[in-house]
Parts: structure tokens; sequence; C-alpha cells
């Protein structure tokens, strides 16, 4: 008879399997904390880049508002209706806020446009030369023209663009014609309700988050949002828009130059025109964690500008369990001149 085939008895035993797996539960027990905490670091690491870069990108329209104060505007409030209208309060700094007045510092398409009158005061010139085509402010707009050549440049009237560009006279005439010619006008906006206004008031002030606009779920209970507001506004019912979330401080300081062109450490004298900001900002770079994580119980903004303009700021123990960063930057105010 042919034999059965005998299927052979081999195999791990009740023992050496427990064994195995007391072994590899050890080897996890060493590695895993190790292995989570890179990750958890490398996870931190390029949260903190992204949000480096988020911020930057986020506050350029900031920067870029800050560098046109004073923009298009005169030295003086004479003629003017808005009469905070002037170079002098290009730049203002409030609890927590910063505004800007420019005719520049706007959304719409025509912000910052500016061309050069007509030899009789009569018109702008058509936009023939390149130089014109890029600062064509068309038909029905309106603009500031400002007498440049004088060491205190005066606004010498508003005016609305006409057909062949023609220039008319809104209110009363305060300037002949003659003076008119040759000097420089500046496309000035108008609110959502055709009012004209001879600058834009853009504000960026740290607010409160509200139950239409609540905190995000990563944010700290005491940060707030950093928001930008226009007056006038581009359309009605324009809400601020939100800037950057998750902020604890924002200040800012003006300032003049000294003889070696830096920071002057006493304050603008009267009627001196400011040259510089400083901005502070103090923002979260990741969500809760679950030990304390910051090192700091305070620190100083400003600190080279003297006891008089530094800024001190506490951290309580909850927000020493976030990751803050710190973001301190001089601005030259070009149009301040």
């Amino acid at each position: 008879m042919r034999e059965k085939y005998k299927i052979p008895q081999g195999g791990f035993s009740l023992v050496e399997l427990l064994v195995t797996v007391a072994l590899v539960a050890i080897i996890l027990a060493v590695v895993m904390p190790q292995y989570i905490s890179l990750l958890r670091h490398s996870t931190v690491t390029r949260k903190t880049a992204k949000t480096d870069i988020e911020v930057v990108s986020n506050l350029e329209q900031f920067f870029k508002d800050i560098h046109t104060a004073g923009y298009g505007l005169p030295n003086s409030s004479k003629n003017l209706n808005a009469v905070q209208c002037t170079r002098l309060n290009g730049i203002s700094i409030g609890n927590s806020s910063v505004t800007i007045r420019s005719p520049a510092a706007g959304d719409k398409v025509h912000a910052g446009k500016w061309a050069i009158v007509s030899g009789d005061g009569m018109s702008l010139p058509l936009p023939t030369n390149p130089l014109n085509v890029i600062n064509n402010i068309p038909q029905d707009n309106y603009v500031m023209i400002l007498d440049t050549a004088q060491s205190n440049p005066e606004t010498l009237g508003v005016f609305r663009i006409g057909s062949n560009r023609s220039l008319t006279y809104v209110g009363s005439s305060v300037a002949t014609r003659d003076k008119l010619a040759s000097k420089i006008a500046y496309w000035i906006p108008t609110s959502s309700s055709s009012s004209i206004a001879e600058c834009y008031e853009t504000t960026y002030s740290l607010q409160n988050y509200t139950t239409q606009n609540p905190i995000p779920n990563m944010c700290a209970s005491t940060t707030r949002v950093l928001r930008r507001s226009k007056n006038p506004a581009d359309v009605s019912n324009e809400s601020p828009q939100p800037i950057l979330d998750c902020v604890k401080t924002f200040v800012a300081r003006i300032g003049c130059l000294s003889s070696q062109l830096t920071w002057r450490q006493s304050e603008c004298e009267t009627g001196e025109i400011p040259k510089l900001l400083r901005v502070g900002i103090v923002y979260q770079i990741g969500p809760r964690e679950k030990t304390g994580v910051y090192p700091y119980s305070n620190i100083l903004l400003f600190g080279d500008l003297g006891s008089t303009l530094s800024e001190n700021i506490n951290f309580s123990e909850d927000e020493r369990y976030y990751r803050w960063a710190v973001l301190e930057k001089t601005l030259y105010l070009p149009n301040m001149e």
C-alpha cells in the first residue's frame, strides 16, 4: 500500500510567541516617544515656517499702504474740505492702530495716479505717450491739483474730469487758470454714494473677535484680529478686512530723523513732519501645547528707542503654552518729505 503523506508539525510555541510580543512592545515603548517627539518638532517647524511666510504675505498690503502716507497731499489745510488730509497728518497712531492718509492708500484701480495739467490750465493731457497712458485718469473722476512749486505745497482746488479731459471746478474757484498750468493733478477717491474725499483714511487696528466673526479654534483666548478699513469705503456696507489672526500685540511709534539719518531719540518737534514708523507685532504661530513651550514671561519691544518709547509685553501662564513670534520693522516714509 502507498503510505499516506504526513504534514510536518512545527511552528512557534505559545511561550516563544509571548516572548516575541514582549520584546517588540519594549522596543516600541523606547522608540515611539522619540519618534512622536521628532514628528511633532518637524510639524511645528513646518507650521512656523508656513506661518512666517503667511504673515509677511498678509502684511504686504500694510507695508504698501504705509509707503503711500502723505502722497499727493498738501502741507496745509487751506482750501481743503477734509482738513485732516495734509502731509503732516499723513500718518497717525492710536491705541493698537495706525491710520494712513493718502489718495493712493485704497483699492480702486486709479488709486495713486497723477497727471500734469496743460499749459493753459484747462485740461489734462491726452494719453498719447507711455507715461500718460499709465497715469490715465478717465472722464467723470476727480482730481486735486497741488501747487508743488512752493516749499509748502497747497491745494489749488478739486476738479472733475469732463469730456476731452477738460477740468471743471468742484465748489468755488480758488485759483485762476494760469496758476493751474503745469501743476500736478492727483486722483482722489469718491465714496459709494459718490461724495468726494481728498484722501483715503486707511486704518489698521487690532479688534476683538465677535459672534459674527468668531475666534479661530487654535487662537489663544487673549488674542485679537488685525483688520483694515477704509474711509471712504469703496462699496456700501463694506466690512473691515481681516489681515492677521491670533495677534497679541500691535503697536507703532512715529519718529523723526537725526543728523545721522537714524531714529532720533527725542520726539518730533511741533509741526515737524515724521519720517519714520516703527511697527511691533506679537503673533501666535501654533496651537496650544501640552506643556509650557514659550520661555519668556515678558519681552521688550523697541528697546533701542529708550524707556519712553519702548513697550513691555507680558505673557500669562496660559499664554506660555503657545508659541509666539515677534515682528519689529522700521519703515521710511518717502512721501512725508
